[in-house]
């Protein structure tokens, strides 16, 4: 890694708050059911889970983000790209 891209990545993790990161960074900690991914919400952020995906769904559009965790990132936006292109289907493409 160069310099330039050392400072580039520490200007745009620099711009995420650290509970911006601390919702980054639950996602790959959430485990059970819906129920039991809300208390851990709850418990971690002590944010309700509606605010938690939200902010997260948010995030995952910002630079600073995907400088932080790139993977996580682009992992997330191709799983809501193919829910909104699954939404969009005609509804026999979806077996409706």
């Amino acid at each position: 890694m160069t310099q330039d891209t050392e400072e580039l990545m520490t200007v745009a993790s620099g711009e995420l708050s650290d509970r911006d990161k601390a919702v980054l960074d639950l996602v790959d900690q959430l485990a059970g059911s819906a129920g039991h991914r809300e208390e851990q919400i709850d418990q971690a952020l002590q944010m309700r889970a509606t605010s938690y995906y939200q902010t997260l769904n948010r995030l995952i559009d910002q630079p600073a983000a995907e400088f932080y965790r790139p993977e996580l990132v682009r992992r997330l936006r191709d799983i809501r790209q193919r829910r909104t292109e699954a939404r969009r289907a005609p509804s026999s493409v979806r077996g409706v």
